[in-house]
């Protein structure tokens, strides 16, 4: 499991930093030439990037290990949400990044959509800031072999943090739709 677990998440933080210092070698810019407008959405580099396939992926791990921890496979549960964390930590990082260069994307869709995305968003947002210290707390009891707490903490957890992943997909797909 650990062999093709680790490649995935090697050339994802590999193309990240590789990424990173292409864009400080071409373009040099800083937040106030996006905040006039003369840097856009669509001429940063985040968007050749994979920044958004660790949350898609993260998405993957996530469901793999609550599978496995079904099967009461423990082994493979742990590489797959150690997984999930570090994809995670790598979208983060990421995500920070490009809103520190890029600003805010505005979101230019009318109609019942409009409000359907604000739904979406404010809901990833609220849920995102609390489910990083249920993730951290999780994984505390679990590496401190305290089971029994962290199969309750983990109960609140995996449904908060997966509903993060896949909205913050679906956030991500309806701004570059209507965006």
């Amino acid at each position: 499991m650990k062999k093709t677990l680790i490649p995935i998440v090697l050339i994802l933080s590999t193309v990240e930093l590789v990424s990173a210092q292409f864009f400080q070698n071409k373009q040099e810019f800083t937040r106030q030439d996006t905040l006039r407008g003369s840097i856009t959405p669509e001429r940063a580099w985040w968007d050749l990037t994979f920044y958004h396939l660790d949350a898609t992926f993260n998405t993957m791990f996530l469901i793999l290990g609550f599978r496995e921890i079904k099967r009461r496979n423990f082994a493979k549960h742990m590489n797959y949400m150690i997984s999930a964390f570090v994809t995670s930590s790598l979208f983060l990082v990421s995500y920070i990044i490009y809103h520190h260069f890029v600003g805010d994307t505005a979101f230019e869709g009318e109609g019942i959509i409009r409000p359907i995305y604000f739904f979406i968003l404010i809901s990833h947002i609220v849920l995102s800031a609390f489910v990083v210290s249920l993730v951290l707390t999780s994984f505390f009891f679990a590496f401190s072999k305290k089971f029994e707490t962290h199969h309750k903490i983990s109960k609140w957890t995996f449904p908060i943090w997966l509903y993060v992943s896949v909205t913050g997909v679906l956030v991500f797909i309806l701004l570059k739709v209507f965006g």
